[in-house]
């Protein structure tokens, strides 16, 4: 497998599993901007597990690095 680089993103997860404020922190490699909006494209469609902190949702923002691959 072979990668083209990666993309930093911020993000937080509803109740409801959606990932919300969608942010791109950096990026790295040979990625372009399609690429970036693809990946913003399948956050927006994915469900996420809802994260709970003492049986609250937990609503700070979590940080994931995705590597683009071929």
């Amino acid at each position: 497998m072979s990668y083209f680089g990666y993309f930093d993103v911020s993000f937080r997860i509803d109740k409801y599993g959606k990932a919300k404020r969608v942010r791109f922190l950096s990026e790295g490699g040979e990625v372009t901007r399609n690429m970036e909006i693809r990946l913003n494209q399948y956050l927006q469609n994915v469900l996420f597990r809802p994260l709970f902190r003492d049986g609250k949702p937990y609503t700070d923002a979590i940080s994931v690095r995705y590597y683009i691959a071929i």
